[in-house]
């Protein structure tokens, strides 16, 4: 696994980002359709990524959460078609099914813009 140095403040606990890495794997492997044993983590101030079985999910820190079930729905693309890519700024990246859309982190919720 790899993992940069680095605190976040979560819940009001300090996690460094190995734990945080560590906590996403369940979720991770639901979303990515992936056994844990083939997840990699890596994380940096904003967002912790896992990769495996070819694709690639985003949790923000400060959600701990994907967009992946409000992607899914709002593209009408099963879960396991969705590529999503880290875009900065707790902003999230999501294409399948020939669409594609961004997902920020905003007041306690994935908000969308979709583009056909």
């Amino acid at each position: 696994m790899r993992h940069r140095w680095a605190l976040a403040v979560t819940a009001g606990w300090a996690l460094s980002s190995c734990t945080l890495a560590r906590a996403i794997r369940p979720d991770a492997a639901r979303d990515l359709a992936c056994d844990e044993v083939q997840l990699e983590e890596s994380a940096d101030t904003w967002a912790v990524r896992a990769t495996g079985c070819g694709r690639e999910a985003v949790y923000l820190r400060s959600s701990m959460k994907a967009p992946i079930e409000r992607a899914s729905f709002d593209l009408s693309c099963a879960p396991e078609q969705l590529k999503m890519t880290y875009l900065g700024d707790s902003t999230v990246g999501v294409e399948g099914c020939g669409k594609r859309g961004s997902y920020g982190w905003q007041h306690g919720a994935w908000v969308g813009t979709v583009t056909p």
